[in-house]
């Protein structure tokens, strides 16, 4: 659903809202593919990827529910 080229963070939370992971990834227009790798003891449960522009402002929010 993005539309602007560029460079952009993402980040995963958990339902506490704490900070789990945190990557760059850039965005073009021909393909835009970025996963999160999460060790399979602790993947179980309820999580949030956000994805900000270069002013930290969110612009992207996604429940994820790993079961």
């Amino acid at each position: 659903n993005m539309k602007d080229k560029g460079e952009y963070k993402k980040i995963l939370r958990d339902a506490a809202v704490k900070h789990i992971m945190e990557g760059k990834m850039n965005l073009d227009l021909k393909s835009n593919n970025s996963s999160f790798s999460l060790p399979a003891q602790n993947a179980k449960g309820v999580y949030f990827i956000q994805i900000a522009d270069i002013f930290n402002r969110t612009i992207y929010s996604q429940q994820l529910i790993v079961e």
